[in-house]
């Protein structure tokens, strides 16, 4: 395995980064982010990923990573193509799948009867959009040994292990699925996880690639309501071989969730030194890859409002019926330009 020490950056550099950061909320709360209460769960129930072929995607995702399949749909989806705009008869196949007993980190798969390609094909990893799903795994490289046994490739040979600045542990490998959508398996160090028979977990993290890291950070922290579980600036060699970066390209990465909830965390992601391409805009149905992402809140007037008061449009949805959920739904856009449904279940 390979092993990577992660810099670690100047004592004042890091107070000056969080000085900052926390004058910037403090801001945000007095002005445009002014809220009336906290109404929406920190993490996503949901991420929709939309497939050219749903039995081959099932084969990855339960046949490999034991995820569960708890619901499944054929055919025309009057509730769901009212939700989306698009035609029920746009709608060929679905299944929602995780990890059961598990409120966070599920998977809609969707089969769209013409699709359109997928939103990453031919696009640069740093290209703005949704960029990464992460599944946690316990004793990774014997999973990866597993699935090349399968036959299944991966972007590098073997994981690569990483310390990080505060001492933390991990290692990962990156595994290019259908449809242009990369996965990342993930082992933390000695983190206790409820792992699947083959042992992974739901999905932890999905990845949203940003231009503007502070004003999604600002978002997150105060109209989603989450918690800055890591952050950092990565650079170098190494990361740029890893993450298959051009030379000198560095990545700013924060993770953020509630520290109690390992599924459904949000990670975001600004690549500084290079031009990125904006995919945000081609990111609906009926394309293929990461679409969006789905919330439950408690009281959808009230974040409404919230959303209104901080100069976010949304569109209402009325009442829907659908695979992943059942309420009210909103629909509306991350200030960087990510999918999020909302509902009131």
């Amino acid at each position: 395995m390979i092993r990577i020490t992660l810099p670690a950056y100047r004592k004042h550099n890091r107070i000056a980064q969080q000085l900052g950061l926390l004058l910037a909320m403090l801001l945000l709360t007095a002005a445009c982010w002014a809220k009336e209460e906290i109404t929406i769960e920190p993490s996503w129930t949901s991420v929709t990923v939309a497939v050219a072929d749903l039995d081959r995607a099932l084969e990855l995702w339960v046949g490999t990573f034991g995820f569960s399949k708890l619901a499944s749909a054929q055919g025309d989806d009057a509730e769901l193509a009212a939700l989306w705009r698009i035609l029920p008869a746009d709608i060929k196949r679905q299944a929602l799948l995780g990890i059961p007993g598990s409120v966070y980190g599920n998977l809609h798969l969707v089969e769209f009867t013409e699709p359109g390609p997928p939103v990453r094909e031919g696009a640069q990893v740093y290209d703005l959009g949704p960029g990464n799903l992460t599944v946690f795994a316990k004793d990774l490289p014997a999973r990866v040994k597993e699935m090349q046994a399968k036959g299944i490739s991966f972007r590098h040979a073997e994981p690569t292990e990483f310390t990080t600045p505060d001492g933390a542990v991990f290692s990962e490998i990156h595994l290019l699925a259908q449809d242009e959508v990369n996965i990342v398996l993930r082992e933390i160090i000695g983190k206790k996880m409820v792992f699947s028979p083959q042992g992974f977990t739901g999905i932890g993290r999905l990845t949203a690639v940003v231009d503007d890291a502070q004003s999604e950070r600002d978002f997150y922290a105060e109209l989603m309501d989450m918690d800055l579980l890591y952050d950092s600036v990565l650079g170098g060699p190494d990361i740029e071989r890893t993450v298959g970066l051009p030379a000198g390209v560095k990545l700013e990465q924060s993770i953020w969730g509630i520290a109690s909830e390992s599924l459904g965390q949000t990670e975001l992601v600004d690549y500084q030194g290079v031009k990125s391409t904006n995919l945000y805009p081609i990111t609906v149905p009926t394309q293929l890859g990461i679409l969006h992402a789905s919330y439950r809140v408690r009281n959808l007037d009230v974040f409404k409002k919230n959303l209104h008061n901080a100069g976010i449009n949304h569109s209402e949805r009325d009442f829907r019926e659908v695979i992943f959920g059942s309420g009210r739904f909103i629909r509306f856009r991350t200030p960087a330009g990510m999918n999020i449904e909302a509902f009131e279940q």
